[in-house]
């Protein structure tokens, strides 16, 4: 007999680590709030990680150990099994937990999916016009990014991402009902399950619009918002992993706040090769909001030549 360690996803976005001999039964009590008295209230939840083991103590070692992990450390082990488990499906639809409101546009919120807030009408605000033929909604949440996108970049094709099949299924559902989109052979969308750019390898995209979790949180925390001890875990890794993504002449709107730093921004951007300005700002009773317009760093070897000729013609 096998002995499982397993790790819930919650509705509320928190973690809850346990132990069982069959997964599929404990899982599924647990969904129907039945299982432990934390999850009770905490529904649907979902499998984020499961380890199986040759004994019921090396089992509950393992238990042990991840329930004195910090967040972040969960959050890694989470990001390690999505990756060699990818979830295969996304949902036809979910239970919606309420709605939002951003100019033409009514949003379904389902269960677990993001509900836009001031920081994503603020860069909802900056998406430019008759820019971009593909786009990215990197962390989609409700898809409005990309809709938006869409709706201003008539004939793009659009890619919605996101680590949360429910919140793909989330923004296929909102962009299906919205108006001043002609879905047709020019204007297509992708819905795909990623973390970051996992799964969006040797793809390159005119204009990609990424709101990433920035609040420097302590366990638990909301996975939408917990952007680790200094705010800049999902950033940093998403600004290293940019480059390669950005077509030529693309760009990247990127959202964070004044509490993330300013000058750790414009360091990470040069280290990986990209330039960037802040073009939007709103102020909160407790932060700046910033978007930062991203791309990349003119040819140097270009700008290289042109100095030689002009010291040569000297």
């Amino acid at each position: 007999m096998a002995h499982y360690v397993y790790l819930l996803a919650c509705a509320d976005n928190t973690y809850y680590c346990g132990y069982t001999n069959n997964p599929d039964k404990r899982i599924a009590l647990h969904d129907a709030g039945k299982g432990a008295k934390y999850t009770r209230h905490r529904t649907p939840v979902r499998l984020a990680y499961l380890q199986a083991l040759k004994t019921k103590s090396d089992a509950l070692k393992l238990e042990a150990k991840i329930k004195t992990m910090t967040r972040a450390q969960k959050t890694e082990l989470v990001r390690a099994y999505d990756h060699q488990h990818p979830p295969k499906t996304i949902p036809p639809t979910a239970p919606i937990r309420t709605r939002a409101f951003f100019e033409n546009l009514e949003l379904d919120i389902f269960e677990t999916t993001y509900e836009p807030a001031e920081d994503t009408f603020l860069l909802a605000n900056t998406i430019p016009k008759k820019t971009a033929k593909t786009i990215l909604d990197l962390g989609t949440g409700s898809g409005i990014q990309g809709i938006v996108a869409l709706q201003k970049n008539p004939g793009a094709r659009a890619t919605f991402a996101d680590q949360n099949p429910i919140a793909l299924a989330c923004a296929r559902h909102n962009l299906q009902k919205a108006r001043g989109i002609k879905m047709d052979s020019k204007t297509t969308a992708r819905y795909t399950i990623t973390h970051l750019f996992t799964r969006l390898k040797n793809q390159t995209f005119d204009l990609i619009l990424f709101n990433p979790p920035y609040l420097p949180t302590e366990e638990p925390a909301d996975v939408a918002l917990d952007g680790g001890p200094t705010g800049r875990e999902t950033i940093d890794r998403f600004l290293d992993q940019l480059t390669p993504h950005l077509s030529q002449n693309g760009q990247c709107l990127l959202l964070q706040t004044d509490q993330n730093g300013t000058e750790q921004t414009q360091k990470r951007l040069h280290k990986n090769k990209l330039t960037g300005q802040i073009i939007a700002r709103q102020k909160l009773f407790f932060e700046e909001l910033q978007i930062w317009q991203i791309n990349h760093k003119k040819n140097q070897t270009k700008t290289t030549n042109k100095k030689t000729k002009t010291r040569k013609n000297h």
